[in-house]
């Protein structure tokens, strides 16, 4: 079983964006909302997503004894609990809840791993706005599989990335779209490079319904795939860093603009400057445009966890960069239309703000993605 972070509640704080040292005396707290489960044991949150009434959703994992559980909630504008939904597995294992979305009728949609007697299974489940489960699928291969990104159209439909082990094929990328009732409309599978592991990390949609899915390729490849609404494959871009890389799964994460590019960053090695932030924009064609890198000051580990696309053709990267004497630092770049840095900013925290840390992460991972 693996182990929790340091933390034994959900904690979510929703405060303004913490952009420098100085802003922890600007911003002034709205509300804090708790959430302790049932077990009074550890409880892990991993993904949060509001809707346009101002809702915020939540969804981690809940320890029960010694496996977990998906735990998913919902709280409204003022951080008051309206209701928390738990899905445990039929074999009674560990169930890891991992991405959530939400739909225009308060639908909200999980997936992640769910683990079976031998494996583990892609489980994907929907509630209704009240939190009563309408449906839960598995999507299985004989080996391991793991829903990671999920996007809901203005159909009723859900679309979920996933990593599955292929036959013969290593770790493949697995699409699945289903419809409002569960029904399984199509799967497609991506190996695009023979008997190589494809980790499928994020997922989006176009007003087309078009889907993008990216993620990383075995030696540090971060791979794009477009399907139509059909699940027709219409193109792959691969972006291959300067130095292979042997690092397993790492989360490679992406944004569309209203022009239908697509917008990708992850961690690159790079040469001399260990990993850096890659940000690369395609076309609605899939053709690269630009790919921009970013190596901190303390040329050492630089890790983003989310990027953002504005109106005007700007691209938005935040995350973790090692300073220069500071240590672990939250740097943002500003990127206009051609690729070309327009700013950075970083956020030095002290190392008894571990607490600040972990709300800016999962406040990034919220806003940007």
């Amino acid at each position: 079983m693996k182990k929790a972070i340091s933390i034994n509640t959900f904690l979510i704080a929703i405060l303004t964006l913490l952009i420098s040292e100085q802003s922890f005396s600007q911003v002034t707290q709205q509300w804090v909302s708790r959430y302790n489960g049932a077990g009074n044991t550890a409880d892990q949150p991993v993904a949060m997503v509001l809707d346009n009434s101002g809702n915020i959703y939540v969804t981690g994992r809940s320890w029960i004894g010694t496996y977990t559980d998906y735990t998913t909630i919902k709280i409204n504008p003022a951080g008051a609990l309206l209701w928390s939904a738990k899905y445990n597995g039929a074999a009674n294992k560990d169930d890891e809840s991992r991405a959530i979305a939400v739909d225009g009728s308060g639908n909200v949609y999980v997936t992640g791993l769910s683990y079976n007697t031998l494996n583990g299974d892609c489980v994907t489940i929907k509630y209704n706005s009240n939190g009563d489960s309408v449906w839960v699928k598995r999507y299985g291969s004989d080996a391991f599989d793991a829903g990671n990104s999920i996007a809901a159209d203005n159909l009723g439909n859900v679309y979920v990335a996933a990593t599955s082990v292929g036959s013969g094929t290593g770790q493949d990328y697995a699409t699945i779209k289903y419809n409002s009732i569960g029904d399984t409309l199509w799967v497609r599978r991506c190996n695009p490079f023979t008997n190589s592991d494809e980790f499928a990390t994020s997922i989006h949609l176009d007003d087309s319904n078009n889907v993008y899915v990216t993620g990383i390729s075995w030696g540090g490849k971060f791979v794009t795939v477009k399907y139509d609404s059909e699940g027709v494959l219409k193109w792959t871009s691969v972006y291959n860093g300067p130095e292979f890389s042997q690092n397993g799964e790492i989360t490679v994460m992406s944004d569309l603009d209203q022009y239908h590019n697509i917008y990708i960053t992850g961690r690159s090695l790079g040469t001399g400057t260990n990993f850096d932030y890659a940000t690369i924009k395609y076309n609605s064609a899939g053709v690269q445009q630009w790919a921009a890198r970013y190596n901190g000051t303390g040329n050492f580990l630089d890790f983003p966890y989310g990027i953002k696309a504005d109106g005007s053709g700007n691209v938005y990267v935040t995350g973790r960069s090692d300073g220069s004497g500071t240590g672990e630092d939250f740097a943002t770049i500003k990127y206009n239309s051609s690729g070309v840095q327009q700013w950075v900013k970083d956020t030095t925290l002290r190392e008894d703000q571990e607490m600040e840390r972990l709300h800016l992460v999962l406040m990034l991972r919220a806003i940007f993605m």
